[in-house]
């Protein structure tokens, strides 16, 4: 069953001075930290939760059926490779699912490929066997 909660922005002044925004989700609050990117399915920001200051990723996608049902299962997985899914819920004044996961700050397996493969390098034979490992798990 989806949470259902009221998804808000508040902006303040912090104490230094600049503009804050406040993401008030379904359990926690949260203050956006920087978008990572956006797209026609819907954009993904770093926020920090305020009860713990740790940095986790905002997901917003289109609420359909099928995003709903892959988030079920996310958040049923644990796996120390697969990225933990913390809450979802429905943002209802833009009606989009909205999911709170970890952030993996060092990227993901493209984005390192695409880094060596830009600066001309390769993964080492204990890189590839560390990726091989972790696919297999």
């Amino acid at each position: 069953m989806d949470r259902l909660s009221r998804f808000s922005r508040r902006s303040r002044a912090s104490s230094s001075g600049q503009r804050e925004s406040r993401v008030a989700g379904g359990r926690a609050t949260y203050a956006l930290v920087r978008q990572l990117g956006a797209g026609s399915q819907g954009s993904v920001s770093v926020i920090r939760r305020s009860t713990d200051s740790r940095l986790l990723v905002l997901k917003r996608c289109r609420n359909s059926a099928e995003a709903r049902r892959e988030v079920q299962i996310l958040e049923q997985l644990r796996h120390p490779f697969i990225v933990r899914v913390h809450e979802h819920f429905v943002d209802e004044l833009s009606s989009q699912l909205c999911i709170v996961m970890d952030y993996a700050a060092g990227g993901d397996l493209q984005q390192l490929l695409d880094r060596l493969k830009a600066s001309g390098g390769s993964l080492s034979d204990e890189q590839v066997t560390r990726v091989l490992v972790q696919l297999c798990m």
